[in-house]
């Protein structure tokens, strides 16, 4: 379960690339590339270990026009999902 205290570094072992605003990750494990939009490369980019959920979901809401519950909702999710194909840490 992800929670709003919880920092996340990405997993070293996951080649990614940024470009125009989205990302590329490739899970070698699962033998396919990930594609992000802009809102999912901005979540990808800000998890660094130090920036907790809540502080990623408030920059969000700060750079995106969206509000803070979609935010939480959407965050959360994509979180859960990286988490659990061992993309994030």
């Amino acid at each position: 379960m992800v929670k709003m205290e919880d920092k996340f570094t990405k997993n070293e072992n996951i080649p990614w690339r940024l470009i125009d605003n989205e990302a590329i990750i490739v899970d070698i494990k699962e033998g396919e590339s990930i594609y992000l939009n802009e809102v999912g490369a901005f979540i990808w980019g800000s998890i660094d270990g130090k920036k907790t959920v809540k502080e990623i979901i408030k920059h969000i809401c700060d750079n995106f026009d969206v509000d803070i519950e979609t935010a939480k909702k959407d965050t959360l999710n994509f979180l859960k999902t990286l988490l659990e194909k061992k993309l994030i840490l």
